[in-house]
Parts: structure tokens; C-alpha cells; sequence
């Protein structure tokens, strides 16, 4: 099978645009893997820690366990988490937080 051109500018806007929609995996699946300059770094760390704020919210994941916790606890305290990433959380949760929870079926 010949495989076709993968146009990772789309897949990426696919990404955030699910992201924003509350399907947060695939930014957080592929952002760490794309080279330098295609993603911001911050962008990628915003997302999971929205991700981790709507797990201890009970919004996603499979119910708060001990192990659950420790990657919640583990993402929520990082090193490479920097005022700019935190900010891009605010940002992303004030602009798409209503509709993260909405879509989640977490309520407001």
C-alpha cells in the first residue's frame, strides 16, 4: 500500500478544533511528537492541564482512583509548565470551558 501526504497543518487544526469541542486527546497525542515550530510547546501543556482540571472535575476518565489522582497531581505540577502555558490555560478555559463541559455532558 502506498501511503499518502499527511497534511499535519490540517490534522493539527483538526486537533484543536476537537480540543476545544472537548475531545482533548488528540492534541495531546500528536503535540509532543511534531517538530519544532509546528505546535507551541505551551499550547500543548495548556491543553493538558484543561485536561487535568476536567479529570479532577469528574468530566472525563473513568471516575477519580489513586492512580487517577497521581496523574492528575503528577500533570498539575510538571516541570515544564510556565507562566505562558498556564496563561494559554486560562485563555483556552475562558474562551472554550462552557462548551468543553457542555459537550462532555459535565453541566456548568
Amino acid at each position: 500500500m502506498q501511503r499518502g501526504i499527511v497534511d499535519v497543518d490540517a490534522a493539527i487544526q483538526h486537533a484543536r478544533e476537537a480540543a476545544q469541542a472537548g475531545a482533548i486527546s488528540a492534541m495531546l497525542a500528536m503535540g509532543p511528537h511534531l517538530p519544532a515550530g509546528q505546535v507551541n510547546p505551551d499550547e500543548v501543556v495548556a491543553w493538558s492541564l484543561i485536561d487535568a482540571s476536567l479529570q479532577q472535575q469528574g468530566c472525563t476518565g473513568n471516575g477519580l482512583s489513586a492512580q487517577s489522582m497521581k496523574s492528575i497531581l503528577s500533570t498539575l505540577n510538571a516541570n515544564n509548565i510556565t507562566p505562558q502555558s498556564r496563561a494559554l490555560a486560562e485563555q483556552y478555559w475562558s474562551e472554550y470551558g462552557l462548551q468543553i463541559k457542555a459537550n462532555l455532558g459535565c453541566g456548568t
